[in-house]
């Protein structure tokens, strides 16, 4: 809030400044046109990342942002769901709701729209599929 009433440190220390919002979205956005040129040798992404970036180029900036956020609590909320669940649905839904919209990585989300979320989401499917095959192979071999 420090940063939109003008205030220095240490009131503005949450929250990135309002003129640089969604940026982390909008630079490999740009860059993925043509990822080899070095539009700015300071900012840098996994290379990965920017074939990602590439899919939203056949829509503008802003609708891609829109679908990128859309994605990304649609996302977020199915595995805080999934993850979190109760045997009382009404109390695993509030849950849900709670550390899906009321936490550090919703806000940042929000407010850089940092592509860095989609390594969050490969690596969260790669635990869960690894975890899977590692117990279809040890059901294998007990079976034996």
């Amino acid at each position: 809030m420090g940063a939109y009433l003008g205030h220095g440190y240490p009131f503005n220390t949450s929250l990135f400044r309002p003129e640089d919002r969604w940026m982390d979205f909008i630079w490999p956005y740009r860059i993925s046109v043509d990822p080899y040129h070095v539009a700015r040798p300071d900012f840098q992404n996994f290379p990965f990342l920017y074939k990602i970036a590439s899919l939203f180029l056949f829509v503008k900036p802003e609708t891609a942002l829109n679908i990128y956020l859309i994605v990304y609590c649609t996302c977020f909320f199915y595995l805080v769901f999934t993850q979190f669940k109760l045997e009382d649905k009404v109390l695993s839904l509030k849950n849900a709701i709670i550390l899906s919209f009321i936490t550090y990585p919703f806000l940042i989300a929000f407010d850089r729209a940092n592509f860095e979320i989609i390594v969050f989401f490969c690596l969260y499917l790669f635990v869960f599929y690894t975890i899977g095959i590692l117990q279809l192979v040890q059901f294998s071999l007990a079976s034996l």
